[in-house]
């Protein structure tokens, strides 16, 4: 009945009394029990993560492990499972591949399916986060194909594998299998009640659509996330989606946005605790909004110590591509030519056996801008196509059209038409991804190569106005209209009065007013006051009974 009690604790988002009960099992458990055991002892460390309490289970897990002596059982495998994800925290991603690659032949030799497509999708996960990238796109096409063969009802109690795959499948930018993957696992869970895991499924999904430019729908997303966090009350999902909204803002231009949700994840994330893979992150991130705050300096102590030092040894292989791109552009933008040298080699050092269209073109740009810096633009002009057209392969829209811009840069006298082409181009690609700054950069190297440019062409979401606003935002300031108090409009809609606020800013923000009074004006003239004609009707529809 306590182990039951238990689950239900956890699956519904009471974590802190899921764990207090699972260590009370533990504590009377008699040895006669100890199949029971084997099976607490992975959900007692899923709890702990998802807590934000890493390490907590470590030794017993792998002491436990130890002790079963490659037992080829249920219970081994899933205990290897656990412990190659807990390894992930650290991280430790060796470690990782270790256990997990043990797993794996565990769970075939029990000739279990859905355990076998488990730990095939979480030695993928662990193939890539140790640089093993060839072989994490092979257990990745595996574990779908298992995955897919399976019945809902198998997979229910290998949730952890199908969030393993999902988030594999959006690191190798296996974009359609990650939306599959995540979209199946986020059904199962609702279905059978298993709430723990549907943040992270979510994240994964709202990375990979970033990734694609698809900018407005990611927002969307994430403010969504967001408010299901603070609701939880579980510090660490809100450090995560915060995290994830500040790089979307990031992404869009919204800067001041950007640092205000990476700076409320990065005080919850290390108040919980001070180290490890997801405190890094989010420190990562806020470090690349104050390069974008024109802070280079303080970019780059903040990546470096966050990120261990100049390997960055705390993030898995494939991604460092990424930040050593950020840290070129930093040291460029101190002057620092030989410092930014060494930035782009490593780039490219970190994506030498990574096939991975996105993490080539972020290597390639770092080199394109560095040559670009240092008077060789002929150079940079090879590396910037060639950056464009990993990212163009893959589906990485805004990569593809930040390396047209470095391009363009390049090319001068005879190639002026190139350069322009490829800037309309990627002005044209950032405005429908909704990257205002970025089209506003372009924009203006346009204008610098005599191009008149107007404010029309195809456009994403809007920078400012009704049009920027996202769902969550609209349905806030709509309430704000009838004149609620932002503790009411928390309780209509079941937030927090934070989360309230948080919306409230943006929607100032972005309508570019000062006091609460104006925002029924704006959206009355704008045809989404819930006192319009439209709005109304919405209403009247949505009243009507199935």
């Amino acid at each position: 009945l306590l182990v039951a009690l238990a689950t239900a604790e956890g699956s519904a988002g009471m974590l802190e009394k899921s764990r207090h009960t699972l260590e009370q099992v533990l504590e009377t458990l008699p040895p006669e029990l100890e199949a029971l055991r084997l099976r607490i002892l992975p959900f007692l460390a899923l709890v702990g993560h998802m807590l934000g309490r890493h390490g907590d289970s470590t030794a017993m897990l792998r002491r436990t492990l130890a002790d079963l002596d490659e037992a080829e059982t249920v219970e081994a495998a899933q205990l290897g499972i656990a412990t190659a994800i807990d390894c992930l925290y650290e991280p430790d991603f060796e470690a990782m591949h270790r256990f997990a690659a043990t797993a794996e032949r565990t769970a075939r030799a029990t000739g279990e399916p859905a355990l076998e497509a488990a730990t095939s999708g979480v030695l993928a996960l662990a193939s890539y986060n140790s640089g093993a990238v060839v072989d994490s796109l092979a257990f990745c096409k595996r574990a779908v194909g298992q995955m897919s063969s399976l019945a809902d009802d198998d997979l229910a109690a290998q949730l952890e594998g199908v969030f393993s795959v999902a988030w594999a499948a959006m690191s190798l930018e296996m974009w359609e299998e990650c939306s599959a993957m995540a979209d199946r696992g986020l059904d199962i869970s609702r279905a059978t009640g298993q709430e723990q895991l549907v943040v992270p499924l979510s994240i994964s999904r709202t990375i990979a659509r970033t990734w694609r430019g698809e900018l407005a729908q990611a927002a969307d997303d994430a403010d969504h996330l967001i408010d299901a966090a603070r609701i939880s009350g579980i510090d660490q999902w809100i450090a995560w989606t915060l995290t994830l909204r500040g790089w979307i803002a990031g992404q869009a231009g919204e800067i001041e946005f950007a640092t205000e949700c990476g700076e409320e994840a990065c005080r919850i994330a290390t108040h919980q605790t001070r180290d490890g893979y997801f405190v890094a992150h989010a420190r990562l991130h806020l470090a690349e909004t104050r390069l974008e705050q024109g802070r280079p300096e303080e970019c780059l102590a903040e990546m470096l110590d966050a990120a261990g030092g100049a390997e960055l040894p705390i993030c898995e292989q494939p991604i460092r591509s990424r930040w050593y791109e950020i840290l070129t552009r930093a040291s460029l933008n101190l002057g620092r030519i030989e410092n930014a040298r060494s930035w782009a080699d490593q780039a490219q050092e970190a994506v030498a056996a990574t096939p991975i269209g996105g993490r080539l073109c972020e290597a390639a740009m770092a080199s394109a801008q560095l040559e670009l810096a240092d008077g060789r633009p002929d150079i940079a002009e090879r590396f910037a196509l060639e950056a464009a057209s990993a990212a163009e392969q893959s589906g990485d829209r805004l990569l593809a059209a930040r390396a047209h811009v470095i391009a363009a840069r390049a090319l001068s006298g005879e190639g002026r038409h190139q350069a322009i082409e490829a800037l309309e181009a990627a002005e044209q690609e950032f405005a429908a991804c909704g990257a205002t700054r970025l089209r506003d950069d372009s924009v203006r190297e346009l204008r610098r190569l005599g191009r008149r440019v107007g404010r029309g062409g195809k456009r994403g979401r809007s920078p400012t106005g009704i049009g920027a606003l996202s769902s969550r935002e609209l349905e806030v300031a709509q309430l704000v209209t009838k004149g609620l108090t932002n503790r009411e409009i928390a309780e209509r809609l079941i937030l927090s009065e934070k989360t309230i606020e948080t919306h409230l800013s943006a929607v100032f923000r972005k309508l570019e007013i000062h006091r609460r009074a104006a925002v029924g004006p704006i959206l009355w003239r704008e045809g989404s006051s819930p006192d319009s004609p439209t709005i109304a009707l919405d209403r009247h529809s949505a009243a009507k009974p199935n």
